[in-house]
């Protein structure tokens, strides 16, 4: 494989079902034929409400779905649906937007996300998937609320299918899903020798778009998130990160504080009796510098000679400067 392509995937999707399940044929079946039952719900003229029956379809044994799923009580099922309404909900859904609040309320009669995504990826494949966890985590997906967390993974699969499709066919968001599963099964499961799984692992790190976007999903992820409780969270894993995190606040902050924007040695000439209403008692020019130079191996050891920072020192850093910072924030 070259560049990292879920169409390929896409077409060994049938030879993960076998190793995974062991039964290709009846399992490809099983697609097909839900396909066609599902096809009457969708947009269209002869579109029907869906009831308890077509949402106990999935659950047939020539389809995997009843092996990872729990399958629903049909009595209780078609009470709850036909007191909430639910098949009013999903046709309310339009194929080209997202509603947080509908899926809030479909997730309600359904319960938990576990069935409502397999009934929403029958419904509308164009738009929504299955929700696997594994590879939510994969692709940095968030979500505040359970609605927002799957309208992002859905979204995110979207894009996926548009830029990481390299051919024909064109996948919908539910097939770049099973795609996606097909890659996560060959590097991940137990198919394969080592370097079999490496190579599909390899093909995926390495692609520079998967590289870029995966960073900007943690970017994102981020966003909003005060520096010094990142940080913080770098603690143990990361310390140097950590350090190099609290460092750069700490400029920032002291910056403000004297309201000039010079180097590091110019700002400590400038902290005199003038300046020492702004600053933390007992934080002198002389601890600053030992903050900045003497704490470990020092920043500028850090950043100009690849320097690492022990967890211990870290911590020290980083609880320095949030002392600092919050000195001068508004309580």
């Amino acid at each position: 494989m070259g560049s990292f392509d879920l169409g390929e995937y896409w077409a060994l999707f049938g030879d993960a079902l076998e190793e995974r399940y062991g039964r290709k044929n009846r399992f490809e079946g099983g697609f097909a034929r839900i396909k066609a039952h599902y096809r009457q719900m969708q947009p269209g003229r002869y579109r029907r409400n869906i009831t308890a029956d077509d949402v106990l379809e999935i659950f047939k044994d020539d389809l995997p779905y009843e092996k990872d799923c729990s399958k629903p009580d049909h009595c209780a099922l078609a009470k709850r649906m036909e007191e909430t309404h639910v098949a009013d909900l999903i046709r309310r859904l339009t194929p080209d937007n997202y509603s947080k609040k509908l899926i809030s309320q479909i997730r309600y009669c359904f319960r938990d996300l576990g069935l409502t995504a397999p009934v929403l990826h029958h419904v509308y494949p164009e738009r929504y998937a299955m929700c696997s966890h594994h590879l939510a985590s994969l692709l940095f997906v968030r979500g505040r609320t359970v609605p927002e967390f799957y309208v992002d993974y859905c979204e995110e699969l979207l894009v996926w299918s548009k830029e990481k499709v390299l051919g024909p066919p064109d996948l919908n968001v539910a097939e770049t899903e099973f795609a996606l599963w097909t890659w996560y099964w060959f590097a991940h499961g137990r198919s394969g020798n080592r370097e079999s799984r490496r190579k599909h692992f390899t093909a995926f790190l390495t692609d520079r778009w998967v590289q870029d976007r995966r960073a900007l999903k943690i970017a994102r992820a981020w966003r909003g998130i005060d520096k010094l409780d990142l940080a913080r969270s770098y603690l143990d894993t990361e310390p140097t990160v950590a350090a190099i995190i609290a460092w750069r606040e700490f400029e920032r902050e002291l910056k403000r504080v004297l309201g000039h924007e010079g180097k590091m040695h110019q700002l400590l000439h400038m902290i005199d009796d003038s300046t020492s209403a702004t600053l933390p008692d007992g934080w002198t020019s002389e601890r600053i510098w030992q903050l900045w130079h003497r704490t470990g191996p020092g920043r500028d050891a850090v950043m100009h000679r690849g320097s690492e920072v022990s967890p211990e020192d870290a911590a020290s850093i980083v609880g320095l400067v949030r002392s600092f910072v919050d000195f001068n924030r508004p309580a």
